[in-house]
């Protein structure tokens, strides 16, 4: 009602138009009036004089002659943050500013001020005063990728440093900054110490503090092999924990004149664990690892000889020859060190993501020679197109990989069986290769539009002389469960795609349906169930799996129904159907005949029996054995914690045995500990106390034995065995690289071999080791006989024994052949006719040459009759061995016929 403005006109414009009171009303009215006018102006003018106050202030803010600057002998000049401790090149004046905040450090910041930085002594908590201070936007390294720059590169360093924001803490230990980015990378230093952090967001209080610690560098010198400083090399620092092909990196590039590479803040690196090599940022064969750790000094420098290497120039063109429409294509390069049957070097190093540049080019300047290399173009996690080479073979060559993004495609359109058009959706469609390619195909997605029509890429390349096929799955329109159809795609697509006409999508030939009950006749839902065929092979009656359609878990009524999958023969007429569901005990086995409409299989409900064992030190879950007996035997899988869990037993009363192994490695013809007298009932879990921490004692002395290869990554498989004990079975190393190894007697030899690698002796052993193994002696088989088939499918492979001077033959080349890390999965013939392998020593070697034929869902193997038996002598030596075998192409065939029977 009153007014607020400070104008003195305003309360009689305001009472305007209001009825008129009486003398003494008007009076107050006037006088009420003339007091809220007065307050009105003293408000006023004080506001007005604050404002100019604070305008006078900012004035003189402006024009302040700048401050002194700060004691620069408590500031590191001689390095700088963002370099991690490297040479300091200054900048100009507009690109750092050293600002030094003794008194807006002191006052709370405006709240569009930005953020302060304050930095304490780690071990004394107290402000340090001169400390540089660096802000770089988080998102320079997004900007670096597409250019082709790393992040720790000297190239990467200096654009950091021109692009960061720098300050100097005054004496309460802080620096403000203005206007510093939404993401930043926070780093200060204050002589040999430093400290770092992320910045997401404005801080709450507008204060970002770091704590000061001792920091540290790491130098590496790259030179040839006349010891000459070679610059511009990219060398890593990399940390690989386990056997799993994972890896934590960092890398930069040496300087021109000194080949250094300097890695600022290795104190860091330590934190994250041990497991550190210093190394070359690219692929090269047997590449040099040299360990680094707290004691590795910072002088000397490591130094790394460079080997012989080469480029790889990839060119990617579209139809038209030009480089447009690479929008979002990146470049995956993949190296091989023996074949692309091996395992992949390094994957995903800092050289696998090469720049595409707008030419369409990338250039891998640095790669070793000898390599096999896979270049893929891949755009939203899918691979357009693919070529495999070989890399150069000579110093300085520069190989071209050149790839045509033509996007090849098939088209075509899903039916009913009865010739409609599959209804609107989308179908799954997996590729299946063979030979089955190590990293399998990944399962897609495609549209299906209302007329059935679908338009499918394919990414994935036929093997040379194998086969490749599409499967597409798809609930049905009508309920029953899934769809399956297998269509063959041998033949090479056209750049215009390739039409497959009417796919037809639907059930194929009825293989039996029925219903899952319990003993009740009640129905079971949830079921899952599968057929198998009755297939003889060799005068072998075998049940293989037969890929089925229709029901995948029954419903509410128990009712199920299996179908011929679309595309796949048809099995024999006595077929097995094995049914399974929680809490009943499974069915392995009904036997029924193809086409039967009305089987019934019964599950009984089901019991379980849970426990665990408590290890003495020596014997790990794989030095014992559970079994758990009543009408029939069940062995008990232990796991890693020595926790065990039996589901699906029938109702009764059990006893469980457990069995150790003795120091030959055999399990103890008597059991260690028998207890009788579980009780087992349907819907119940035994968890008797006598099987909850049952001790288990080992009765003689354990070695702990390690087993790693020169980067320190443990070897799985691995096997050491006591030289002199005869019959014994060696201990094998688990994921960790660990194994116990158990003797009556000690110290011991003993004899430690992996797949792959040099067999080492170790003499007189008594204590717990770590046993760091060599790569074996490379050596290349090759042969002129066709090293795969399709029709019927089928690989050549070879087995290798070791001879002994007196020219008989012992034992297979890695040992016992049921030892994990044998060769059993890596013995076949690439599609080239090759087989690279490792040896673990020099000596003669028998080559038995055999096929595996995949028939009628069954594999088999058969020995290629080669006579006399080929053999070879590897010799010790860092060159690879190439060794022709000549196999006749008849005598492989002929043992295809006799495995395929």
């Amino acid at each position: 009602m009153f007014p607020t403005s400070a104008s003195p006109k305003a309360p009689q414009e305001t009472l305007r138009g209001f009825p008129q009171p009486n003398c003494t009303q008007g009076l107050a009215a006037t006088r009420l009036v003339t007091l809220k006018q007065y307050v009105w102006v003293f408000l006023v003018a004080g506001i007005v004089g604050v404002l100019v106050f604070l305008a006078t202030r900012t004035d003189e803010d402006r024009v302040r002659p700048p401050a002194a600057a700060p004691d620069t002998s408590l500031v590191q000049s001689s390095q700088d943050p963002l370099t991690d401790g490297g040479p300091s090149s200054e900048p100009s004046k507009d690109q750092r500013a050293v600002v030094p905040l003794d008194v807006l450090a002191t006052s709370p910041p405006d709240e569009g001020a930005g953020w302060r930085v304050c930095v304490l002594g780690a071990r004394t908590n107290a402000a340090v005063r001169g400390a540089t201070v660096t802000v770089v936007d988080s998102a320079i390294a997004r900007e670096l990728a597409p250019l082709g720059i790393g992040y720790d590169t000297l190239a990467g360093l200096r654009l950091r440093r021109e692009r960061a924001l720098e300050a100097r803490t005054g004496a309460d230990g802080c620096a403000q900054f203005a206007a510093p980015p939404e993401h930043a990378i926070v780093e200060a230093r204050s002589d040999a110490d430093w400290a770092f952090t992320v910045v997401n967001g404005v801080p709450k209080d507008r204060c970002v503090t770091l704590r000061l610690a001792a920091d540290r560098s790491l130098l590496v010198r790259v030179v040839d092999g006349a010891g000459i400083p070679v610059g511009g090399v990219p060398v890593a620092l990399r940390r690989k924990v386990d056997s799993q092909p994972t890896f934590t990196w960092k890398w930069t590039d040496t300087e021109g004149t000194t080949g250094l590479a300097t890695f600022q803040h290795f104190q860091r690196r330590l934190e994250q664990g041990a497991g550190w090599h210093a190394l070359f940022a690219f692929p090269v064969r047997d590449e040099p690892l040299v360990p680094v750790d707290a004691l590795t000094p910072i002088e000397p420098p490591i130094t790394l000889v460079l080997p012989d290497t080469g480029r790889v120039r990839i060119r990617v063109r579209t139809r038209d020859g030009t480089a447009r429409d690479l929008e979002g294509v990146n470049v995956q390069l993949d190296a091989f060190e023996r074949g692309l049957g091996g395992p992949r070097l390094w994957p995903d190093g800092p050289w696998a993501r090469p720049h595409l540049d707008a030419t369409g080019d990338a250039l891998v300047s640095w790669i070793g020679l000898g390599l096999q290399i896979e270049v893929a173009l891949v755009q939203d996690g899918e691979e357009l197109v693919a070529r495999s080479f070989t890399g150069p073979a000579h110093p300085g060559e520069e190989v071209l990989c050149e790839l045509v993004l033509s996007r090849p495609f098939v088209k075509g359109r899903f039916v009913l069986r009865d010739g409609r058009a599959w209804p609107a959706a989308t179908v799954k469609a997996l590729a299946v290769l063979f030979p089955t390619p190590k990293e399998g195909p990944l399962l897609r997605e495609i549209g299906v539009g209302t007329d059935g029509r679908f338009r499918m890429p394919v990414h994935e390349v036929r093997p040379v002389a194998g086969t490749r096929a599409y499967r597409f799955f798809a609930p049905h329109p009508e309920g029953g469960g899934d769809v399956l159809a297998t269509v063959p795609l041998d033949q090479d697509v056209p750049p215009d795609g390739l039409d497959l006409g009417d796919v037809v999508l639907d059930y194929g030939e009825l293989l039996v349906c029925g219903r899952v009950v319990d003993t009740a006749r009640r129905p079971i839902p949830g079921a899952t169930l599968r057929a198998h065929s009755r297939v003889v092979v060799a005068g072998e009656e075998l049940w293989p799996l037969v890929p089925a359609a229709g029901t995948v878990r029954t419903g509410v009524d128990g009712r199920f129904a299996l179908y011929l999958q679309q595309g796949e023969q048809p099995p024999s007429e006595e077929l097995r159907v094995a049914a399974s569901a929680e809490g009943f005990v499974a069915e392995v086995g009904h036997d029924v005949h193809r086409g039967e409409r009305d089987a019934e299989i019964v599950l009984e409900q089901a019991g379980s029996l849970a426990g665990s064992l408590d290890l003495e030190r020596g014997l790990t879950p794989d030095d014992v054995e559970l079994t758990l007996s009543e009408r029939s035997r069940h062995f008990v899988q232990l796991r890693s914690d020595s926790t065990f869990d039996v589901s699906e037993l029938l109702p009764g009363i059990y006893s469980l045995e457990v069995r150790r192994r003795g120091a030959n490695g055999r399990l103890e013809r008597e059991p260690a500990v028998r207890v009788d007298g579980l009780l087992v009932v349907a819907g119940e879990t035994c968890r008797d106390p006598r099987i909850q921490a049952l001790r288990i004692a080992s009765v003689v002395a354990s070695l702990r034995i390690r087993i790693v290869d020169r980067a320190s990554t443990p070897l799985p498989g691995a096997a050491t065995s006591i030289v002199g004990l005869e019959n014994a079975r060696p201990a094998l190393s688990q994921d960790d690289g660990l194994c116990w190894v158990r003797s009556e007697t000690l110290p011991v030899d003993l004899e430690v071999s992996a797949f792959g690698y040099l067999r080492r002796r170790l003499v007189n052993v008594s204590e717990d080791r770590e046993v760091v193994l060599d790569v074996g002696i490379p050596i290349r088989l090759r042969t002129s006989a066709k090293p795969i088939g399709s029709s019927p499918q089928y690989l050549l492979g070879v087995r290798l024994y070791s001879v002994d001077a007196s020219g008989v033959r012992r034992s297979p080349a890695w040992g016992p052949e049921y030892t994990a890390g044998s060769a059993s999965d890596r013995s076949h013939f690439d599609t080239h006719g090759e087989l690279w392998l490792r040896m673990p020593s020099a000596g003669v070697y028998d080559c038995d040459v055999f096929v595996t034929v995949l028939r009628d869902r069954v594999g088999r193997g058969a020995s290629v009759e080669v006579s006399p038996t080929p053999r070879i002598t590897v010799h010790a030596s860092d060159t690879e061995q190439l060794f022709e075998l000549s196999i006749r192409q008849k005598a492989v065939d002929a043992a295809v016929e006799r495995a395929s029977k």
